[in-house]
């Protein structure tokens, strides 16, 4: 006979989860429920273990770093979009955006993306960015794989704004 187990950080309607300083949450072979307030403050959530996870909920969630640390094939899947304050730090695994979007901050990126750690998209998605952009050279905003040089375009516009989508789809 074999079992098979669920398990979920979840934050329940009307909770409030408040990280304060720099500290990391590991959430190891669980689904991140978000039905509530989760604020990260300047802390990490690592996703871990050799199961794949799932973040999800009715709420908003915002991450400030988010690092992906899944094996034996395992990834993390979004049931919704999520916020990224400053990275999403790839060592192992696959973000899967299952047809939702991750919006960066203007100073967030990702990190460490290889053959075997990326994001990736079935169904499809995109991660976005919005970055000032006064006469950039060799920019890549969010390190989303655009290197954007551009002397005199971006200098006649009104607002040099740029917002990027890397577009995932498999």
């Amino acid at each position: 006979m074999s079992l098979t187990g669920v398990a979920q950080l979840a934050i329940s309607p009307g909770t409030q989860w408040v990280n304060s300083g720099n500290i990391t949450v590991n959430v190891q072979n669980m689904d991140f429920v978000n039905n509530g307030t989760f604020a990260t403050g300047s802390g990490s959530v690592k996703f871990t273990g050799n199961q794949s996870s799932s973040i999800w909920g009715a709420s908003s969630t915002a991450f400030n770093i988010l690092e992906v640390v899944k094996t034996n094939n395992s990834k993390i899947l979004l049931g919704r979009n999520i916020n990224i304050g400053s990275s999403i730090n790839f060592i192992s695994g696959m973000l899967d955006l299952n047809n939702n979007n991750i919006l960066l901050n203007s100073a967030a990126n990702l990190a460490g993306e290889s053959e075997t750690a990326q994001v990736i998209g079935t169904g499809g998605g995109y991660v976005e960015i919005a970055q000032n952009l006064d006469a950039p050279f060799s920019a890549n905003p969010g390190n989303l794989g655009a290197t954007i040089t551009a002397l005199l375009i971006l200098e006649m516009l009104s607002s040099e704004e740029v917002t990027l989508h890397r577009r995932v789809q498999e």
